[in-house]
């Protein structure tokens, strides 16, 4: 049996955000790794690629695994009996990459301050994917997780 949360609007619009978030990136990141090596956005230099080893490595996780993220949500705006499956893993997902980064920049980085800004750098990236994407969607995932009936 499917919840009411699970059938609805809300729970498509998630995974419809979610499609479209990590499937476009994922195949960017696929066909032109060099994006977070500033070699599409100047001044984009999340990490060095100066080597084959970096380009395959960001082909396979920021390119095939965030593939995998992606249609996984497909398939579950597709097939509702695998949406409650797709809320929790959405919520672990977006909670460890939440807490993670927070630790990160606390421990490494600038801090939790974020200002938007038209410089492209690692810390606006950082700040931008934790305050804009990852956060957000941690709390609208929870959101649903809570609202289930399963």
């Amino acid at each position: 049996m499917v919840s009411s949360v699970t059938d609805s609007k809300a729970m498509k619009i998630f995974l419809l955000i979610n499609v479209c978030v990590w499937v476009p990136y994922a195949l960017v990141c696929t066909f032109a790794p060099g994006l977070l090596a500033g070699e599409v956005v100047e001044g984009l230099v999340v990490f060095d690629q100066s080597g084959w080893v970096e380009k395959v490595e960001v082909r396979a996780m920021y390119g095939g695994a965030q593939l995998a993220i992606g249609l996984f949500a497909l398939v579950a705006l597709l097939k509702p009996q695998h949406r409650t499956a797709a809320v929790i893993f959405y919520l672990l997902l977006f909670s460890g990459l939440s807490l993670v980064r927070i630790a990160g920049l606390l421990i490494d980085g600038p801090g939790l301050a974020f200002t938007f800004s038209t410089q492209v750098d690692p810390a606006s990236y950082n700040g931008g994917a934790l305050w804009c994407f990852e956060f957000p969607m941690m709390l609208y995932a929870a959101f649903l997780f809570l609202k289930s009936d399963q």
